[in-house]
């Protein structure tokens, strides 16, 4: 009888053992599974989730934890079944986020329809939650692999401005690298005068291309358009300390001066510049018209007769042909008539001035 009784005691004593070894120690495969099942059940915890079983036109797919669901967009999608471990595989559930049931299993989903609304907001995949009862045991990204082609076809379609907008702020979030999209964005909110979206758009941009010279010369310029010379003058500064500063770097700084009322800060941003780039026409005119705004119509005129046989510009050439005329210098405004003839040939008045003055 003690024997036996002792046979009994190690049997319990192994027994327990190989429960204690079961639940403390993890394990793979079926066993490991088993084992997950019965500590969720024991303890009352939601149990973890294995994988995701879909249809995507018919093709069967296998989402295992941590992975994505990858589509084009044009497919029906269906959820066949969920795998977690639990005994209790019918209270799991999925859910399309904001789209479908509270429970798509079994549920066909076309995923054009999703696309199309994901992209008005801005938005390239949507969450797939797996359920156990009301506990969400797991998010699987639903991504949709959107191509440029994708935004060329859609913009082809759409006249309206505003629509063509809200796609383009899309194509541009998406492909930030395509210029093409943001150049045509960029005209559409110029045409209607939207700086502040111009200016929240190279915000952006510029967190990611803090030393792109295109993004921060706009920026730039549409903080000029606003009036907000500091700011427009903090980023002119950023490009200058890049050692990107262009003749348009300096005479964006010259007019942010203006606008602060600093006319000397302004003559010298332009000083600079023309000395840096001496064959920049638009910048010798702008230094020609401060001179003139601070009273120093000599230094101008000085300045445009200097750059006379080199420039294209209207503003230039006239000032100097009526100060020429003016001085009864008609030898020299015959000089300069003759040039601006050649340049702008449908002026008929600039003929009857050049025979007057010959």
């Amino acid at each position: 009888m003690k024997s036996r009784g002792n046979v009994v005691i190690f049997a319990l004593i192994v027994l327990l053992s190989g429960l204690i070894v079961f639940f403390i120690i993890p394990f793979s495969g079926k066993l490991g599974t088993y084992r997950e099942a019965t500590l969720s059940f024991i303890l009352r915890t939601p149990p973890k989730f294995i994988s995701l079983e879909v249809s995507v036109n018919g093709q069967p797919r296998v989402v295992n934890a941590g992975q994505s669901i990858k589509i084009k967009g044009d497919e029906v999608i269906t959820i066949i079944d969920v795998k977690a471990n639990t005994f209790f595989e019918s209270y799991l559930s999925a859910d399309i986020e904001g789209f479908g049931n509270p429970n798509d299993l079994g549920t066909a989903v076309l995923t054009a329809e999703m696309r199309q609304q994901m992209l008005a907001v801005g938005v390239k995949s949507v969450p797939v939650n797996i359920y156990y009862i009301d506990h969400k045991i797991a998010s699987l990204p639903l991504e949709f692999e959107i191509t440029e082609a994708y935004f060329v076809q859609r913009l082809a379609s759409i006249t309206d401005p505003e629509e063509r907008i809200k796609v383009l702020k899309n194509a541009v979030k998406t492909f930030p690298d395509d210029i093409s999209f943001l150049d045509e964005l960029d005209k559409l909110l110029l045409q209607k005068k939207d700086y502040e979206g111009l200016i929240a758009l190279y915000k952006e941009r510029m967190k990611a291309r803090p030393e792109d010279l295109n993004t921060l010369s706009r920026l730039s310029k549409y903080y000029l358009e606003l009036g907000m010379f500091n700011d427009a003058l903090v980023i002119s500064e950023a490009i200058m300390d890049q050692g990107k500063a262009t003749a348009v770097t300096y005479a964006n700084m010259a007019e942010a001066a203006k606008g602060l009322g600093d006319k000397n800060r302004q003559i010298a941003y332009l000083e600079e510049g023309l000395r840096l780039f001496p064959g920049d026409q638009s910048l010798t005119l702008d230094v020609g018209r401060a001179y003139e705004d601070a009273g120093k119509k000599d230094k101008a005129l000085t300045l445009y007769k200097a750059t006379a046989d080199n420039t294209d510009k209207k503003e230039i050439l006239v000032t100097l042909i009526e100060d020429q005329v003016k001085k009864s210098d008609w030898k020299g405004a015959s000089e300069t008539l003759k040039r601006y003839v050649k340049i702008y040939p449908n002026d008929k008045n600039a003929y009857a001035q050049l025979a007057m003055c010959m």
